[in-house]
């Protein structure tokens, strides 16, 4: 989305579309005036049209007559990603800043918290779950050890998520790492496995209302500038 004043930023069609709490994405034609009960102070209205995006923390996403949107498919490299309907067991998953592997992850870190999202799901091929507890760390807390959070950053970059399986998904990157909803992306460690196939490692996107972008078998994630 981006405006004449050459401001631009990136959503991803997840947010837009499939977010628990709806229609927090908007462009603003007109505000209210809320005046402080104490010091009665009113501050100026704004006179141009604005995208709002209330999930975010900082507000870095809120440009100013908003005039063109742009829908983008992100681009997939096959070489990197893997074989759809492979179900083989991968133990790892790679961090890539583009195209550069900075880390290869096997374990949860010892270091980060870990948290319980009770979360029920609608997908995975069987219509609406019961509450199914996910337990993993926050991915935001290890990604911040490898990408930069600030304005250009939250404002246009992306994380690619990729699956042994060829499935494939994009999180806007501000979505990741600047939310004041505390709906976290959670990476899940899975114990279960059968034979040669199974998911040690699945992402977990606490916000979104389909399980679509759950990835499992996760292969790797990529930093998109």
């Amino acid at each position: 989305i981006s405006n004449n004043k050459g401001d631009s930023v990136v959503l991803s069609w997840g947010e837009v579309f499939y977010p628990i709490h709806r229609h927090e994405i908007i462009i603003a034609t007109k505000v209210m005036r809320i005046v402080p009960s104490k010091t009665k102070e009113q501050w100026p209205l704004p006179v141009e049209t604005k995208l709002i995006v209330a999930s975010d923390l900082m507000t870095v996403r809120n440009i100013s007559n908003p005039t063109n949107i742009s829908i983008r498919s992100a681009y997939f490299d096959e070489s990197k990603g893997g074989k759809k309907g492979d179900t083989a067991y991968v133990k790892e998953f790679t961090i890539f800043d583009n195209d550069e592997a900075l880390i290869t992850v096997s374990d949860l870190p010892k270091d980060e918290t870990l948290y319980e999202f009770p979360t029920v799901f609608y997908g995975r091929g069987r219509g609406i779950h019961s509450v199914t507890p996910f337990n993993g760390v926050l991915i935001k807390n290890i990604l911040l050890k490898h990408f930069p959070v600030n304005i250009n950053s939250l404002q246009r970059s992306m994380i690619l998520a990729s699956g042994n399986d060829g499935y494939r998904v994009i999180f806007s990157f501000s979505e990741i790492m600047n939310r004041n909803d505390q709906a976290e992306l959670l990476l899940v460690e899975l114990e279960r496995k059968i034979g040669k196939s199974g998911a040690k490692f699945r992402l977990l996107p606490a916000s979104d209302f389909f399980s679509d972008r759950s990835v499992k078998s996760l292969l790797y994630l990529k930093y998109i500038k």
